[in-house]
């Protein structure tokens, strides 16, 4: 909310904003000083805050009127020179963005979506925002990017944007609020409007929140303004905010109810979308998830229909091929994810498990390496580098590979296992057992972990120790037949 007060308008403004408010009042440098190391913190947050110096700027215009001055030319080359830090902190903020962006290979290029097709859109994307700011309906977590942009759409698009533009920078003396609201709307919607694509979005929701703002002011001030010299019009005003009030928090509560898992909420997309592959595979990824291999897999070949060089899809649909012990059907879809993103170090990784199952070592000790060349500090990959020496009884070079994994992620229950069963073939029980014990701190119902610990405790002789952790996997699973065989050889041993 906003409330006007003179000689400024007092705002609930993100901090570096409200410091610079301050520094607008006094001129004082260490307040700009303040607000530059502020935009710098929150950039490092969310790149999104790049418009800041664009929006700070309308607020010169409009509520400080810093340009209501009679040299108002000096004034404003005085305003911009002043943002000048800001816009560079943003400028090397975008930079590296893209950059980032290019090396993750989600950024589309001009030959697969041409430039003209993304402005376009980009009109069109505009008022779509703009109707849902007053009517948030049929809402989804990803919107399937149309690939083609209609020329009628466009072009109205583009009527009604420039329309309210005008419309606006004619009311600029009397109402500057709308002028200065409707190019915040405008202006930080740019980073996200789809002319640099990154990944295959048309649009998203979350995008709006700050472009949002800019509209909300229009209506905090020009409603009120515009039932002022209407009889009732506080009464109206009051009306209005409490039938508002309902109808949002309706649609709120709503909208949350699909929210409650990722099953519910790409089933949800899949309704109020068409063509959705992101949905489809993230469903699927949920059925997989909960073991329900197979229409898990119904899901992944919908979205390899609809989009056959979608490599999160060919990965996905590995992992249910390798659920059932399919490893060499796995290992075509893998190349082929692979094949359309040659960094994607997931599909290296699973690979390399395929391979390992197989009885193909060193080749997926080439896909291990790989990943890690592209992402070091890769827990999983560096647990399963150390599993393929353990698998080899090289035991020796695999603890380190463990150990890797477990600085970079140190709560990983499947490296603290590994880790323990390979220092236990090293000979080291007591080192071994004390990583059995960290993984059933984080997961007490596993039951690998409680095997192990078994045969650790029963190999450091400490019998009913390990009779107890042996029960206690038959507890969980009545049908563990290597428990059942621990614990039969621990009572044969005991009654000797």
């Amino acid at each position: 909310m906003m409330t006007v007060s003179k000689p400024y308008t007092k705002m609930t403004v993100k901090p570096s904003a409200k410091i610079g408010v301050h520094y607008a009042r006094d001129g004082s440098r260490t307040n700009y000083t303040a607000a530059l190391l502020s935009y710098a913190a929150g950039l490092l947050a969310k790149p999104m805050l790049v418009t800041l110096p664009f929006v700070l700027l309308l607020m010169d215009f409009w509520p400080l009127r810093r340009w209501d001055r009679d040299e108002h030319r000096s004034s404003l080359r005085v305003l911009i020179i002043e943002k000048v830090p800001f816009f560079a902190l943003a400028a090397a903020v975008s930079a590296v963005t893209i950059w980032a962006s290019q090396d993750r290979e989600v950024t589309v290029s001009l030959s697969t979506l041409p430039l003209l097709t993304r402005l376009g859109h980009a009109l069109i994307s505009y008022v779509v925002y703009l109707w849902k700011f007053f009517w948030p309906i049929h809402l989804a977590v990803f919107y399937p990017h149309p690939l083609t942009a209609p020329l009628w759409q466009a072009v109205a698009g583009g009527v009604l944007i420039s329309v309210m533009t005008v419309a606006a920078i004619s009311w600029r003396l009397r109402r500057p609020y709308l002028l200065m609201g409707w190019l915040w709307y405008l202006g930080t919607l740019v980073p996200v409007i789809g002319v640099i694509q990154v990944g295959w979005q048309a649009m998203a929701d979350r995008y709006a929140y700050v472009p949002f703002v800019g509209l909300f002011i229009c209506v905090a001030w020009g409603v009120p303004e515009l039932v002022a010299p209407l009889r009732r019009g506080r009464q109206l005003l009051l009306a209005g905010a409490i039938i508002s009030l309902v109808y949002f928090g309706s649609v709120t509560s709503f909208q949350i109810q699909f929210w409650r898992d990722s099953t519910t909420l790409f089933s949800r997309a899949l309704e109020t979308t068409r063509g959705n592959w992101v949905a489809l595979n993230n469903l699927g990824a949920a059925l997989l998830a909960k073991g329900r291999v197979q229409e898990a897999m119904t899901y992944f070949r919908e979205v390899l229909r609809l989009k056959p060089d979608y490599p999160y899809a060919h990965n996905n649909m590995t992992l249910a091929l390798a659920h059932g012990g399919r490893f060499e059907e796995a290992r075509g879809f893998y190349l082929e994810a692979l094949r359309y993103r040659m960094n994607y170090v997931e599909a290296h990784n699973n690979l390399a498990l395929a391979l390992a199952h197989l009885g193909r070592y060193e080749e997926a000790m080439d896909h291990l390496d790989e990943a890690l060349r592209r992402r070091p500090y890769y827990p999983e990959a560096w647990n399963n580098k150390g599993y393929l020496y353990a698998l080899q009884g090289r035991h020796g070079e695999a603890i380190p590979c463990f150990e890797r994994a477990l600085a970079f992620r140190g709560d990983y229950p499947d490296a603290l296992n590994n880790l323990g069963a390979s220092l236990a073939k090293e000979g080291r029980v007591a080192e071994a057992t004390e990583r059995f014990q960290q993984v059933l701190s984080i997961a007490p119902d596993d039951v690998t972990a409680l095997n192990n610990l078994g045969i650790a405790l029963f190999n450091l002789g400490r019998y009913q120790e390990a009779r107890r952790q042996f029960e206690e996997v038959l507890k969980i699973d009545p049908g563990h037949g290597e428990a059942k065989r621990n614990l039969a050889h621990i009572q044969a041993v005991t009654k000797r």
